[in-house]
């Protein structure tokens, strides 16, 4: 029988937290992500790439309710661990990047979003191909934000 701060509580703690931030139920995902965290910190220790995701989801949860400030922390948090024990150009630290992107989009910095979509793109490709759903997907969002900036020739091309 295990407590709820046992180690084999860490990935249904995740997965329960993933599926209320799906639910939109913010509060709810947030608690469960807080002790998956703590589960990953005592158990593999502040900069495993575990503790990394949980950051990571939750400055998605963060960007979802316009924490922006609290999100970009987490997240930067996350990234900084990914790139110690993944490297750049892993396709974990790719989606953190990402991640960073659209909370950058939501406080308007187009120019810092497009750094961002800048660095994930080869990453996304070589891990992917070119073909790929999450490639396309990234296109998009470059597509928009030159929307967004009013570079409506270049979003065309992209889209």
């Amino acid at each position: 029988e295990f407590g709820s701060d046992h180690a084999k509580m860490y990935h249904p703690l995740v997965n329960i937290a993933n599926t209320l931030l799906h639910q939109g139920k913010y509060e709810e995902a947030l608690n469960n992500y807080n002790k998956a965290l703590t589960i990953a910190e005592n158990k593999w220790g502040n900069d495993h790439e575990r503790v990394a995701y949980i950051l990571r989801k939750m400055g998605e949860l963060y960007e979802r309710q316009d924490g922006y400030d609290k999100a970009i922390d987490v997240l930067n948090r996350a990234l900084a661990i990914q790139i110690e024990k993944l490297g750049q150009d892993h396709c974990e630290t790719a989606d953190t990047l990402v991640s960073i992107a659209n909370v950058l989009n939501g406080q308007g910095k187009y120019e810092e979003v497009m750094e961002k979509y800048q660095l994930v793109l080869p990453i996304y490709e070589k891990e992917y191909g070119s073909d790929h759903v999450y490639v396309a997907a990234l296109l998009n969002k470059i597509a928009g934000t030159l929307k967004n900036q009013g570079k409506y020739k270049d979003a065309m091309e992209k889209y």
